[in-house]
């Protein structure tokens, strides 16, 4: 059986780059099916600002379609993501930073480059993260998991939802036979 996911991206940018951003992905990944609210990120951390400057903004989107979950696959995401905040750089600082990410109906992964405790290697310099356990109905926060995705798991519940709906349509059979 193929493995199969969901594939969403983070996105913090300033307001300016915020249509640019969804264009740029949507020209990378395909159609984009579904789109959080745009919060104020700055309320949550100002850790990018020196680099990006501020507000900075945040928001979550998914894509149309079945993605492959493998090892390769989501190092691709990731440096097909990276080539997006590169066309964007100013002096060397990120206009635009997008993280991708992957939802299957049992939990929720990032990939990054930072190394830390509970991430995995994957190779070319992207580890893998699970953020997120789905348990009794709903998506549950982990001991390292960020305070804005456990303030959005309705986010990544509606994606989960997408992606199921989208399985069945598909008649893909996942490990629990949804």
């Amino acid at each position: 059986m193929e493995r199969v996911c969901k594939l969403f991206c983070a996105v913090i940018c300033k307001k300016d780059y915020v249509e640019i951003a969804k264009e740029e992905l949507q020209k990378e990944f395909g159609e984009i099916q579904f789109e959080s609210e745009i919060f104020n990120f700055s309320d949550y951390t100002d850790y990018y600002e020196d680099e990006m400057g501020k507000p900075l903004q945040k928001f979550w989107i998914s894509f149309k379609g079945l993605f492959k979950m493998d090892a390769n696959s989501l190092i691709s995401y990731k440096k097909r993501a990276e080539k997006i905040e590169d066309k964007y750089r100013e002096n060397g600082k990120r206009k635009i930073n997008i993280d991708p990410g992957i939802i299957t109906l049992s939990k929720l992964m990032l990939t990054t480059h930072k190394n830390y405790s509970h991430r995995v290697y994957l190779g070319n310099d992207v580890f893998v993260e699970i953020t997120l356990i789905f348990e009794k109905g709903t998506f549950c926060p982990l001991r390292w998991t960020y305070k804005d995705y456990i303030d959005h798991i309705p986010v990544f519940n509606k994606m989960r939802e997408i992606f199921r709906k989208e399985l069945r349509e598909e008649g893909v059979k996942s490990e629990y036979g949804i």
